[in-house]
């Protein structure tokens, strides 16, 4: 949005459709609706850390022992949104470390899939069919960081339909 926002000042009990904006006739009411705003949305973006930023994705629960991450998930990387040439990164928070098995489901014929987790990699060849792939990890922190997986087709890259994330 470009500009300082164009305030409005509309009275529903007359006016439902929005279509007859009083504010220019009721500059005092709008100055007050508008500080009232204001106020509240200094109070409501003070209540937690990185107020603007999505929130990470809990993996490793009890609640959720089995986790499903999407394309509409992830923090996009590279390609167009979501699109079969795309990739990105989901940022997760681990509520239990130890040992997960990560599965990346395919819907493309690849060479090999790449998975990263906490700074760690691990990296497996996909075989003519296969339409996933299975990562044993052990050693992962509790905590936020970040997972991403690379599936490699004929030089290209691009993300895996879905991760199944889920604590052994």
């Amino acid at each position: 949005m470009e500009g300082e926002p164009q305030w409005e000042l509309y009275d529903l009990s007359v006016d439902p459709g929005e279509t007859n904006s009083l504010a220019d006739r009721n500059p005092q009411q709008l100055e007050l609706l508008k500080s009232r705003y204001e106020e509240w949305f200094e109070d409501v973006s003070s209540t937690r850390e990185e107020n603007y930023a999505p929130p990470r994705i809990v993996v490793g629960s009890l609640q959720e022992p089995v986790s499903f991450l999407t394309r509409q998930d992830w923090r996009h990387l590279q390609g167009r949104p979501w699109a079969p040439d795309s990739n990105g990164v989901w940022k997760v928070y681990t509520e239990k470390g130890g040992p997960y098995r990560v599965t990346a489901l395919l819907k493309t014929e690849a060479d090999s899939v790449e998975l990263r987790w906490g700074g760690a990699s691990w990296m497996e060849p996909v075989f003519d069919g296969m339409s996933e792939i299975v990562f044993d990890v052990d050693g992962i922190s509790a905590g936020p960081s970040d997972l991403m997986a690379v599936v490699r087709e004929s030089g290209a890259e691009y993300g895996p339909w879905h991760l199944k994330v889920e604590r052994r």
